[in-house]
Protein backbone atom coordinates (compact mmCIF):
# COMPACT_ATOMS: atom_id res chain seq x y z
CA UNK A 1 0.00 0.00 0.00
CA UNK A 2 0.95 3.52 -0.94
CA UNK A 3 1.59 5.74 1.94
CA UNK A 4 -1.05 8.28 1.72
CA UNK A 5 0.91 11.16 0.83
CA UNK A 6 1.60 9.38 -1.88
CA UNK A 7 -0.37 10.07 -4.78
CA UNK A 8 -0.29 8.54 -8.25
CA UNK A 9 -1.49 10.93 -11.81
CA UNK A 10 -1.47 9.41 -14.55
CA UNK A 11 -0.66 10.97 -17.68
CA UNK A 12 -0.70 10.33 -21.88
CA UNK A 13 2.16 8.49 -21.81
CA UNK A 14 3.70 7.92 -18.17
CA UNK A 15 2.31 8.22 -14.82
CA UNK A 16 4.04 10.03 -11.83
CA UNK A 17 4.09 9.09 -7.94
CA UNK A 18 4.40 12.79 -6.24
CA UNK A 19 5.73 12.15 -2.53
CA UNK A 20 3.94 15.50 -1.08
CA UNK A 21 5.69 14.38 2.18
CA UNK A 22 9.21 14.45 1.11
CA UNK A 23 8.49 17.00 -2.23
CA UNK A 24 9.75 14.54 -4.65
CA UNK A 25 8.54 12.75 -8.30
CA UNK A 26 8.80 9.12 -9.15
CA UNK A 27 7.74 8.43 -13.02
CA UNK A 28 6.40 4.63 -13.57
CA UNK A 29 4.68 3.20 -16.80
CA UNK A 30 0.96 4.01 -16.85
CA UNK A 31 0.70 -0.34 -17.17
CA UNK A 32 1.99 -0.27 -13.58
CA UNK A 33 0.11 2.43 -12.03
CA UNK A 34 -2.77 0.72 -13.47
CA UNK A 35 -2.55 -1.93 -10.67
CA UNK A 36 -3.13 -0.28 -8.48
CA UNK A 37 -6.69 -0.73 -6.66
CA UNK A 38 -8.10 2.98 -5.30
CA UNK A 39 -4.61 4.21 -6.73
CA UNK A 40 -3.27 3.11 -3.26
CA UNK A 41 -2.54 -0.44 -3.31
CA UNK A 42 -1.69 -3.89 -5.13
CA UNK A 43 -3.02 -6.95 -4.34
CA UNK A 44 -0.03 -9.15 -4.64
CA UNK A 45 -1.82 -12.31 -3.87
CA UNK A 46 -4.12 -11.90 -7.08
CA UNK A 47 -1.27 -10.24 -9.14
CA UNK A 48 1.62 -13.01 -8.57
CA UNK A 49 -1.56 -15.72 -9.95
CA UNK A 50 -2.99 -12.73 -12.68
CA UNK A 51 0.17 -11.72 -14.81
CA UNK A 52 2.19 -14.06 -16.84
CA UNK A 53 5.35 -15.46 -15.39
CA UNK A 54 7.39 -13.46 -17.52
CA UNK A 55 5.85 -10.74 -16.36
CA UNK A 56 6.46 -11.48 -12.51
CA UNK A 57 10.04 -10.45 -12.00
CA UNK A 58 9.48 -7.15 -13.55
CA UNK A 59 6.83 -6.63 -11.17
CA UNK A 60 9.13 -7.62 -8.72
CA UNK A 61 11.72 -4.79 -9.40
CA UNK A 62 8.74 -1.96 -9.62
CA UNK A 63 7.62 -3.53 -6.12
CA UNK A 64 11.47 -3.06 -4.94
CA UNK A 65 11.39 0.78 -6.18
CA UNK A 66 8.33 1.45 -4.48
CA UNK A 67 10.60 -0.27 -0.79
CA UNK A 68 13.72 1.39 -1.88
CA UNK A 69 11.84 5.29 -2.10
CA UNK A 70 9.98 4.34 1.19
CA UNK A 71 6.93 4.89 -0.99
CA UNK A 72 4.55 2.42 0.37
CA UNK A 73 5.15 -0.74 2.94
CA UNK A 74 2.90 -4.18 3.29
CA UNK A 75 0.07 -4.71 5.51
CA UNK A 76 -2.70 -7.90 5.20
CA UNK A 77 -5.85 -7.11 2.86
CA UNK A 78 -7.87 -6.94 6.24
CA UNK A 79 -6.50 -4.26 7.82
CA UNK A 80 -5.91 -1.81 4.44
CA UNK A 81 -8.73 0.00 5.78
CA UNK A 82 -7.04 0.93 9.12
CA UNK A 83 -4.99 3.25 6.63
CA UNK A 84 -7.42 6.51 5.66
CA UNK A 85 -6.35 7.90 2.38
CA UNK A 86 -5.28 11.52 2.50
CA UNK A 87 -8.24 14.14 2.84
CA UNK A 88 -8.47 15.84 -0.67
CA UNK A 89 -10.26 19.09 1.04
CA UNK A 90 -8.27 22.27 0.62
CA UNK A 91 -9.68 25.05 3.03
CA UNK A 92 -8.59 28.75 3.27
CA UNK A 93 -10.85 30.42 5.42
CA UNK A 94 -10.64 33.91 4.14
CA UNK A 95 -10.83 36.03 0.53
CA UNK A 96 -7.10 36.27 -0.29
CA UNK A 97 -4.06 34.14 0.06
CA UNK A 98 -1.88 36.12 -1.52
CA UNK A 99 -0.95 38.74 -3.77
CA UNK A 100 1.51 39.93 -6.16
CA UNK A 101 2.93 44.11 -6.33
CA UNK A 102 4.54 44.92 -9.07
CA UNK A 103 6.71 48.44 -8.69
CA UNK A 104 9.25 50.42 -10.70
CA UNK A 105 11.50 51.28 -7.56
CA UNK A 106 8.79 52.16 -5.25
CA UNK A 107 5.50 51.26 -3.39
CA UNK A 108 4.08 54.42 -3.22
CA UNK A 109 0.66 52.89 -1.70
CA UNK A 110 2.03 50.69 0.48
CA UNK A 111 1.00 52.08 3.67
CA UNK A 112 -0.72 51.51 7.10
CA UNK A 113 -4.59 51.66 5.61
CA UNK A 114 -3.32 49.27 2.52
CA UNK A 115 -1.58 46.85 5.03
CA UNK A 116 -5.57 46.98 6.91
CA UNK A 117 -6.78 46.11 3.58
CA UNK A 118 -4.73 43.06 3.57
CA UNK A 119 -5.63 42.21 6.65
CA UNK A 120 -9.65 42.20 6.47
CA UNK A 121 -9.07 40.22 3.47
CA UNK A 122 -6.58 37.53 5.01
CA UNK A 123 -3.61 37.77 2.68
CA UNK A 124 -1.20 35.57 4.40
CA UNK A 125 1.60 36.02 1.43
CA UNK A 126 3.21 38.84 -0.73
CA UNK A 127 5.72 38.61 -3.63
CA UNK A 128 6.85 42.10 -3.93
CA UNK A 129 8.60 42.21 -7.66
CA UNK A 130 10.91 45.26 -8.67
CA UNK A 131 12.10 46.01 -12.31
CA UNK A 132 14.13 48.80 -11.09
CA UNK A 133 16.50 48.38 -7.85
CA UNK A 134 14.84 50.29 -4.59
CA UNK A 135 16.65 51.90 -2.17
CA UNK A 136 17.49 49.90 1.10
CA UNK A 137 15.26 52.52 3.09
CA UNK A 138 12.68 51.64 1.49
CA UNK A 139 12.41 48.14 1.95
CA UNK A 140 13.29 49.05 5.42
CA UNK A 141 10.24 51.14 5.60
CA UNK A 142 7.61 48.24 4.07
CA UNK A 143 9.04 45.85 6.39
CA UNK A 144 8.48 48.88 9.18
CA UNK A 145 4.81 47.84 8.67
CA UNK A 146 4.74 43.95 8.09
CA UNK A 147 6.41 43.17 11.05
CA UNK A 148 3.10 44.70 12.70
CA UNK A 149 0.72 42.95 10.70
CA UNK A 150 -1.10 39.10 10.14
CA UNK A 151 1.18 38.44 6.97
CA UNK A 152 3.59 35.34 7.28
CA UNK A 153 5.44 35.71 4.22
CA UNK A 154 7.30 37.79 1.70
CA UNK A 155 9.13 37.08 -1.50
CA UNK A 156 11.19 40.02 -2.83
CA UNK A 157 12.19 39.87 -6.40
CA UNK A 158 15.09 42.58 -7.21
CA UNK A 159 17.73 43.24 -9.53
CA UNK A 160 21.33 42.25 -8.74
CA UNK A 161 23.09 44.64 -10.26
CA UNK A 162 26.13 45.14 -7.01
CA UNK A 163 27.77 42.88 -4.67
CA UNK A 164 27.26 45.51 -1.93
CA UNK A 165 23.34 46.12 -2.45
CA UNK A 166 23.09 42.20 -1.77
CA UNK A 167 25.18 42.25 1.31
CA UNK A 168 22.25 44.96 2.99
CA UNK A 169 19.97 43.18 1.44
CA UNK A 170 21.01 39.97 3.42
CA UNK A 171 21.43 42.12 6.82
CA UNK A 172 17.70 43.11 6.21
CA UNK A 173 16.67 39.23 5.94
CA UNK A 174 18.89 38.31 9.40
CA UNK A 175 16.78 41.18 10.79
CA UNK A 176 13.56 40.31 9.32
CA UNK A 177 11.87 37.06 9.58
CA UNK A 178 8.99 37.30 7.46
CA UNK A 179 11.66 38.25 4.47
CA UNK A 180 11.53 33.90 3.27
CA UNK A 181 12.75 34.53 -0.22
CA UNK A 182 15.06 36.50 -2.03
CA UNK A 183 15.89 36.61 -5.91
CA UNK A 184 18.25 38.99 -7.84
CA UNK A 185 17.87 38.18 -11.04
CA UNK A 186 20.32 39.66 -13.73
CA UNK A 187 22.93 38.29 -11.74
CA UNK A 188 26.11 37.08 -13.44
CA UNK A 189 25.77 33.40 -12.02
CA UNK A 190 23.05 31.21 -11.11
CA UNK A 191 23.49 30.17 -7.17
CA UNK A 192 21.57 29.11 -4.54
CA UNK A 193 21.75 28.66 -0.82
CA UNK A 194 19.78 29.42 2.41
CA UNK A 195 20.86 32.23 4.92
CA UNK A 196 19.88 32.08 8.75
CA UNK A 197 15.83 32.93 7.88
CA UNK A 198 15.68 33.11 3.92
CA UNK A 199 16.06 31.52 0.54
CA UNK A 200 18.45 33.65 -1.69
CA UNK A 201 18.98 33.31 -5.29
CA UNK A 202 20.84 34.61 -7.85
CA UNK A 203 19.33 33.88 -11.41
CA UNK A 204 20.77 35.04 -14.69
CA UNK A 205 17.00 35.77 -15.83
CA UNK A 206 16.63 38.94 -16.88
CA UNK A 207 12.96 40.63 -15.70
CA UNK A 208 11.50 43.73 -17.25
CA UNK A 209 8.16 43.67 -16.65
CA UNK A 210 5.13 41.53 -16.32
CA UNK A 211 5.62 40.29 -19.34
CA UNK A 212 8.11 37.74 -18.26
CA UNK A 213 5.90 36.27 -16.32
CA UNK A 214 3.62 33.06 -16.89
CA UNK A 215 7.15 30.09 -17.25
CA UNK A 216 6.37 26.55 -16.72
CA UNK A 217 9.77 24.90 -15.88
CA UNK A 218 10.66 21.95 -13.52
CA UNK A 219 12.35 23.94 -11.13
CA UNK A 220 9.05 25.55 -10.23
CA UNK A 221 6.84 22.71 -9.35
CA UNK A 222 5.20 22.61 -5.85
CA UNK A 223 5.09 18.77 -4.30
CA UNK A 224 3.63 19.11 -0.94
CA UNK A 225 -0.37 18.68 -0.01
CA UNK A 226 -1.33 22.38 0.01
CA UNK A 227 -0.51 22.61 -3.62
CA UNK A 228 -1.65 19.10 -4.46
CA UNK A 229 -5.52 19.50 -3.05
CA UNK A 230 -6.00 22.86 -4.25
CA UNK A 231 -5.02 21.88 -8.02
CA UNK A 232 -7.90 19.17 -7.65
CA UNK A 233 -10.29 21.85 -7.49
CA UNK A 234 -8.48 25.28 -8.06
CA UNK A 235 -6.46 26.97 -9.98
CA UNK A 236 -3.17 26.83 -8.48
CA UNK A 237 -1.78 30.23 -9.92
CA UNK A 238 -5.14 32.61 -9.70
CA UNK A 239 -7.13 31.05 -7.14
CA UNK A 240 -8.03 33.51 -3.82
CA UNK A 241 -4.84 35.68 -5.56
CA UNK A 242 -4.80 39.57 -5.76
CA UNK A 243 -2.48 41.61 -7.76
CA UNK A 244 -1.28 45.35 -8.68
CA UNK A 245 0.42 46.15 -11.66
CA UNK A 246 3.07 49.15 -11.69
CA UNK A 247 0.34 51.77 -12.74
CA UNK A 248 -1.70 50.55 -9.41
CA UNK A 249 -4.03 48.96 -10.99
CA UNK A 250 -5.62 46.44 -9.83
CA UNK A 251 -6.11 42.73 -11.64
CA UNK A 252 -6.04 39.10 -10.91
CA UNK A 253 -2.20 39.08 -12.58
CA UNK A 254 -0.03 42.08 -13.28
CA UNK A 255 0.31 40.11 -17.15
CA UNK A 256 -3.33 40.25 -17.45
CA UNK A 257 -5.19 43.21 -19.44
CA UNK A 258 -8.49 43.38 -17.22
CA UNK A 259 -8.17 45.63 -15.06
CA UNK A 260 -10.60 46.10 -12.06
CA UNK A 261 -9.81 49.51 -10.44
CA UNK A 262 -7.24 51.68 -9.34
CA UNK A 263 -5.32 51.12 -5.78
CA UNK A 264 -5.69 55.06 -5.62
CA UNK A 265 -9.43 55.09 -5.51
CA UNK A 266 -10.78 51.32 -4.85
CA UNK A 267 -10.65 49.27 -1.95
CA UNK A 268 -9.63 45.86 -2.26
CA UNK A 269 -12.33 44.34 -0.48
CA UNK A 270 -14.98 45.99 -2.96
CA UNK A 271 -12.76 44.44 -5.92
CA UNK A 272 -12.99 41.12 -5.05
CA UNK A 273 -16.93 40.93 -5.27
CA UNK A 274 -16.83 42.60 -8.99
CA UNK A 275 -18.07 40.54 -11.86
CA UNK A 276 -15.58 38.48 -13.53
CA UNK A 277 -12.84 39.09 -10.33
CA UNK A 278 -13.09 35.17 -9.65
CA UNK A 279 -14.01 33.39 -12.84
CA UNK A 280 -10.13 31.68 -13.20
CA UNK A 281 -10.80 30.80 -9.97
CA UNK A 282 -11.83 27.38 -10.55
CA UNK A 283 -10.00 26.67 -13.53
CA UNK A 284 -7.89 23.43 -12.67
CA UNK A 285 -6.02 21.11 -14.70
CA UNK A 286 -7.85 18.74 -15.47
CA UNK A 287 -9.86 21.20 -17.92
CA UNK A 288 -6.74 22.50 -19.51
CA UNK A 289 -5.56 21.59 -23.27
CA UNK A 290 -2.77 19.23 -22.99
CA UNK A 291 -2.73 20.10 -19.40
CA UNK A 292 -5.15 17.22 -18.70
CA UNK A 293 -2.93 14.84 -20.47
CA UNK A 294 0.48 15.65 -18.08
CA UNK A 295 1.36 13.30 -15.11
CA UNK A 296 2.93 16.50 -13.88
CA UNK A 297 -0.49 18.80 -13.93
CA UNK A 298 -1.12 18.22 -9.62
CA UNK A 299 2.31 19.91 -8.82
CA UNK A 300 2.67 22.51 -11.43
CA UNK A 301 2.13 26.14 -11.80
CA UNK A 302 -0.35 27.58 -14.28
CA UNK A 303 -0.38 30.53 -16.59
CA UNK A 304 -3.87 32.47 -18.02
CA UNK A 305 -2.41 35.52 -19.08
CA UNK A 306 -0.25 34.38 -21.54
CA UNK A 307 -1.68 31.20 -23.60
CA UNK A 308 -1.50 29.19 -26.80
CA UNK A 309 -4.66 30.24 -28.40
CA UNK A 310 -5.24 33.59 -26.60
CA UNK A 311 -8.91 33.19 -27.81
CA UNK A 312 -8.78 29.70 -25.48
CA UNK A 313 -9.76 30.10 -21.98
CA UNK A 314 -8.34 26.77 -21.40
CA UNK A 315 -5.61 26.56 -23.69
CA UNK A 316 -2.35 25.54 -22.77
CA UNK A 317 0.23 27.79 -21.04
CA UNK A 318 1.83 29.82 -23.64
CA UNK A 319 5.29 29.09 -21.91
CA UNK A 320 5.35 25.46 -21.11
CA UNK A 321 7.66 23.38 -23.42
CA UNK A 322 6.62 20.50 -21.59
CA UNK A 323 5.16 17.45 -24.25
CA UNK A 324 3.53 15.15 -21.99
CA UNK A 325 2.56 12.98 -25.23
CA UNK A 326 6.72 12.36 -25.42
CA UNK A 327 7.58 13.29 -22.04
CA UNK A 328 10.14 15.61 -23.04
CA UNK A 329 10.96 19.07 -22.61
CA UNK A 330 12.16 21.87 -25.62
CA UNK A 331 12.22 25.97 -25.63
CA UNK A 332 8.69 26.94 -25.86
CA UNK A 333 10.08 30.23 -27.42
CA UNK A 334 11.46 28.18 -30.66
CA UNK A 335 8.13 25.75 -31.08
CA UNK A 336 6.62 27.02 -34.26
CA UNK A 337 3.02 26.58 -32.83
CA UNK A 338 3.67 29.16 -30.54
CA UNK A 339 5.09 32.19 -32.89
CA UNK A 340 1.67 33.61 -33.63
CA UNK A 341 0.73 34.01 -29.87
CA UNK A 342 4.35 35.08 -29.19
CA UNK A 343 3.38 37.93 -31.31
CA UNK A 344 -0.07 38.59 -30.31
CA UNK A 345 1.31 38.83 -27.08
CA UNK A 346 4.06 41.00 -28.06
CA UNK A 347 6.84 39.08 -26.89
CA UNK A 348 9.22 38.99 -29.98
CA UNK A 349 10.95 41.95 -29.00
CA UNK A 350 11.94 40.58 -25.34
CA UNK A 351 13.74 37.17 -27.32
CA UNK A 352 15.88 39.87 -29.06
CA UNK A 353 17.00 41.63 -25.99
CA UNK A 354 18.13 38.34 -24.42
CA UNK A 355 19.63 37.26 -27.80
Amino acid sequence: MLFSHCMIVQGASRAAICDLQRNAIHFIPNSFASLFNEGRYLDLSRLNKDIAPASLPTLKEYIDFLYKHELGFSCKHKDKALFSPLSQEWIFPGHITNCILDAEKALYYFDGTFCEQLASLCCNFIEIRFFDQPSLTHIRELFELINQTQIKSVELLIPGYDAGFQNNMLDIAKRNPKLSYVTFYGASENTQYRSETAVIVKCTEIMTSAICCGIIAKNLFVVNIPHYTESLKYNTCLNKKLSIDIQGNIKNCPSMQQSFGNVADTALADVINKPGFKKYWNITKDQINVCKDCELRHICTDCRAYLEDPGNLHSKPLKCGYDPYTCSWEDWSTHPLKQQAIDFYGMRELFVRRG
